[in-house]
């Protein structure tokens, strides 16, 4: 998840700002979203040092929950958050690349046609 709190940087600072109601505060925001991703990774670094088994967050959510917790995790993870986020990135850079190419690429609404085949694109070309 820390991907899409990444680039939301990208996607979405205007809504930051005018969430937050001033610059420091849309740098706080950014900042405070760092800390919190850093936390996650410092404890998934943990839980792999303490118990180095494979199968990932899967296996530390069996562990702590139960395997149904487990799968539902994992389901939903493939089935929903991965695609998810790779949909967003690929928009993403489908509008600032179109907008590179000064073809019409509107980074404050939603995507043209153009955009969403420029990150069709670009995901194809990086995933294989």
């Amino acid at each position: 998840c820390g991907d899409i709190i990444g680039s939301g940087i990208f996607a979405s600072p205007g809504v930051v700002l005018d969430y937050s109601g001033s610059i420091l505060g849309a740098i706080f925001a950014w900042i405070l979203g760092g800390l919190v991703s850093i936390v996650g990774v410092l404890l998934i670094i943990e839980l792999g040092t303490a118990r180095p088994s494979a199968g990932g967050l899967y296996t530390y959510l069996a562990l702590a929950f139960g395997d149904a917790v487990a799968f539902s995790w994992q389901y939903v993870n493939f089935v929903c958050i991965v695609p998810g986020s790779l949909a967003a990135l690929a928009l993403t850079f489908g509008c600032y690349f179109s907008e590179l190419l000064n073809s019409g690429g509107d980074l404050g609404g939603g995507a043209g046609m153009q955009e969403k085949l420029l990150g069709w694109a670009a995901l194809l070309l990086v995933t294989g």
